[in-house]
């Protein structure tokens, strides 16, 4: 999967927070995630994602993803894809939450499709994340 991160950053979707995605970043993503998975389009790696968990016996799970330009090309598969690997964490989660910048109208979009439901936003590090969260 680390293999992967490469053909990721090459193509990556363009982003306020484009510059934070760093091969170190991805890496330690990857590391600290319970579970990842890639996304391929014809071999070709277009998204990578992972849930952190605060501890084995925590309901609770922190998605994270990384996208490529291709997965404009193909909203359709990826989107049924997305759903399947959502049914599985949330036979695994009880919750999984994601984070968003307000500028990111797609993604908010994209959370609202697959059910995630708009939580208070919160401050990290000076910046306003939406915060989402989809039940089991």
């Amino acid at each position: 999967m680390e293999s992967d991160i490469q053909w990721i950053l090459q193509d990556l979707r363009d982003t306020p927070d484009s510059e934070l995605v760093t091969e170190p970043a991805l890496k330690s993503a990857l590391k600290q995630s319970v579970n990842a998975w890639v996304g391929e389009i014809d071999g070709q790696p277009v998204a990578m994602w992972g849930i952190y968990r605060g501890s084995l016996i925590d309901p609770t799970g922190f998605l994270w993803m990384v996208t490529t330009n291709a997965v404009e090309e193909h909203q359709f598969t990826f989107v049924r894809y997305a759903r399947i690997v959502l049914d599985i964490l949330l036979e695994r989660c009880k919750y999984v939450y994601a984070t968003v910048n307000p500028g990111f109208t797609r993604s908010q979009k994209f959370l609202r499709f697959l059910k995630f439901t708009a939580e208070t936003p919160v401050n990290v590090d000076g910046k306003t994340l939406l915060v989402y969260k989809r039940r089991r």
